[in-house]
C-alpha cells in the first residue's frame, strides 16, 4: 500500500518538478542572454575600467561611490555600486528608456523624482536650450542629484516631493534600493518630513509659464496629481510616467481617462507610459 501511494505520489510531482525547472531554467536563459546582449554597450559607455570596478564593488559589497565617465554624456557621473543607480543608468543610458523623438524643442522640462539626476542629465544633454526642474525628496538621492549636475546651467534642483497642491510629506516607506522611496502627505512638522510642492508652484518659482514636458517616477504618488488640481495637464505636450499600481490601485485606469480628457495619444517606452499631445507627436522611439 505504502509504494502503491509513493508511486502515484512520483506520477502527479515527476512531470510538475521537470516543467518547473524547465520554466526556471528558461528565465534564467533569458536574464544571461539579456545581460549578454547589454554588456558590450555598458562596455562603451562606461570603459571597461569602470566596468570592471562597479563589478568587483558589488562582488566585495563596497559601496563607496565611484566616479566614472560616461561617454555619451562628455561629463563625470557619480555613481553608488551598491544602489540601484548602476540599474537606472542602464535603463536610461543602455535601454533608452526616455530616448523618444517629439517634433518640438520644449522650453521647460520637470523631471519629477529625478533620483541621483540620470535622467535630468540624459534630459539636458538631447536639450540643452531647456530649462530643466529636477525634483526630489530623498536627501541622500538629492545630495548626489547635486553633484552629478554640478555645472549644466540649465538645470535648476529642488528637494521637495511633488503632490496635488502645496503641502508637506513624509516618507513612509522603503527599501535599500534609492529609487523606491515613498511619501504621503503628512502634517506640517512631521519628523523627517519635506516641503511638498504642486506642479504649478514648482513653475511659479522657477519662472516658468508651463513645462512641456513632465517626467514622473514618484512611487504612486502620481494618483494625487491626476486625481486633483490637474490643469496644470492642459499645457504639457508630453507626459512620460512609470505608474505603480500596487502603491496606487486605479492609476492606470485613471491616466487613461486623463489622457482621453485631454487630447493625449499613449504608448508605453519601457516601464512608462508616453502620453503625447496628438497633434505633438513625430513618431520614433
Amino acid at each position: 500500500m505504502e509504494k502503491s501511494y509513493l508511486r502515484r505520489a512520483a506520477i502527479f510531482l515527476v512531470p510538475r518538478v521537470r516543467t518547473f525547472k524547465l520554466r526556471y531554467l528558461y528565465l534564467a536563459v533569458r536574464m544571461v542572454a539579456t545581460f549578454v546582449a547589454q554588456v558590450p554597450r555598458c562596455w562603451w559607455l562606461l570603459g571597461s575600467r569602470k566596468l570592471l570596478a562597479i563589478w568587483r564593488a558589488q562582488l566585495m559589497g563596497d559601496g563607496e561611490p565611484i566616479v566614472t565617465q560616461v561617454r555619451s554624456l562628455g561629463r563625470p557621473i557619480i555613481l553608488r555600486p551598491l544602489s540601484s543607480d548602476v540599474a537606472v543608468l542602464k535603463q536610461i543610458f543602455v535601454q533608452g528608456e526616455y530616448d523618444i523623438t517629439f517634433d518640438f524643442e520644449p522650453n521647460a522640462i520637470l523631471d519629477g523624482g529625478a533620483n541621483c539626476g540620470l535622467s535630468t542629465v540624459f534630459f539636458a544633454n538631447r536639450y540643452p536650450r531647456s530649462k530643466i526642474v529636477a525634483v526630489e525628496p530623498d536627501t541622500n538621492n538629492f545630495e548626489l542629484l547635486i553633484r552629478n549636475v554640478d555645472g549644466i546651467p540649465n538645470i535648476v534642483p529642488v528637494n521637495a516631493a511633488i503632490w496635488s497642491e502645496d503641502s508637506y510629506a513624509t516618507e513612509v516607506s522603503g527599501t535599500q534600493d534609492t529609487w523606491s522611496f515613498q511619501f504621503r502627505e503628512a502634517p506640517r512638522g512631521t519628523s523627517g518630513g519635506v516641503t511638498a510642492l504642486s506642479i504649478h508652484t514648482l513653475a511659479a518659482q522657477t519662472q516658468l509659464d508651463n513645462f512641456d514636458i513632465v517626467k514622473l517616477d514618484i512611487e504612486g504618488a502620481e494618483k494625487a496629481l491626476l486625481e486633483s488640481n490637474y490643469s496644470w495637464l492642459s499645457s504639457a505636450k508630453v507626459l512620460i510616467i512609470e505608474v505603480h499600481e500596487r502603491y496606487a490601485p486605479g492609476i492606470t485606469a485613471l491616466l487613461t481617462e486623463r489622457a482621453t480628457q485631454f487630447g493625449f495619444e499613449v504608448r508605453v517606452s519601457g516601464e512608462n507610459y508616453v502620453l503625447v499631445r496628438q497633434s505633438r507627436q513625430s513618431g520614433g522611439d
